[in-house]
């Protein structure tokens, strides 16, 4: 069974597209869980889906053993869970993801080390901010 999050990748992302999530000059990479050897390129079936992610996203999935729509996938659950919900611990994102709890487990951390989750509740703020009237040039 293809979830629609494989069917159409421009789909992907819906709330947390707008967001401007950017990697560092020396971000952090995921490490490599042990024994685990990294794949050596992205399967030809997913290389369209690859495209839609930065270098340092692909080298995550080579890392991972994950593919681009299963990567993707846990890109906008874990970030949309955020902006829809709030804060939630490491065992909740397991849950949404349905992954290898180890890999998600990375993952969780990794957006956490780029300060992606931050970016995703500052986005929500402004939102709220935006609904209320708030001026937003004012508070600066």
């Amino acid at each position: 069974m293809c979830s629609n999050y494989t069917k159409n990748p421009t789909k992907l992302l819906s709330k947390s597209s707008r967001l401007n999530l950017k990697f560092k000059e020396n971000s952090p990479i995921v490490q490599t869980i042990a024994r685990l050897i990294a794949m050596e390129k992205i399967p030809e079936e997913e290389e369209h889906k690859a495209k839609y992610l930065q270098p340092q996203e692909v080298k995550t999935c080579l890392i991972l053993r994950l593919l681009p729509s299963q990567y993707l996938r846990c890109k906008q659950v874990l970030l949309d869970t955020w902006y829809e919900k709030g804060p939630f611990k490491k065992r909740d994102a397991q849950r949404l993801c349905r992954i290898d709890v180890n890999k998600t487990a990375r993952l969780y951390d990794w957006f956490q080390n780029l300060g992606w989750f931050s970016q995703v509740e500052d986005d929500k703020l402004i939102d709220e901010e935006i609904k209320l009237g708030v001026d937003i040039s004012a508070t600066a």
